[in-house]
């Protein structure tokens, strides 16, 4: 059971910084900021079903009902590690799956004292997560 956590929670891990890079825009490739590949319309269904998709494996498996149930087939202790793990696939799914809406909201210019300042809150923000 301690390998399954420690490899659920090194999944999570990579996860999140699957995500972060994602939506810092760090790797052009799999940012959030990307062309539109698709209609917007689209993009706009697949991004809230894969939303929708994550919220409810959350709303499901936090439920006291759902923990009961588990428990009748696996140990107890790894429920945890399970909804971790879950979570991490299927926010790599997000992260992948992700359609770029396109257009701009704002815009700060690169090598500005704005953009630099922009980027050490981002990463500080995570850090403190």
């Amino acid at each position: 059971m301690f390998v399954y956590s420690i490899a659920a929670y090194l999944i999570a891990f990579g996860a999140i910084v699957f995500w972060i890079v994602s939506i810092g825009n760090l790797i052009p490739e799999i940012s959030i900021d990307g062309p539109p590949k698709v209609s917007f319309g689209i993009a706009l269904l697949t991004n809230a079903g894969l939303i929708l998709l994550f919220g409810l494996q959350h709303s499901i498996m936090a439920r006291k009902s759902f923990k009961d149930f588990f428990a009748k087939y696996f140990p107890r202790p790894i429920e945890r590690s399970t909804f971790v793990l879950l979570s991490s696939l299927l926010l790599f799914v997000m992260v992948n799956e992700w359609q770029p809406l396109g257009g701009t909201i704002w815009t700060v210019p690169s090598g500005s004292i704005l953009y630099y300042s922009i980027y050490i809150l981002f990463f500080a923000g995570w850090f403190i997560l």
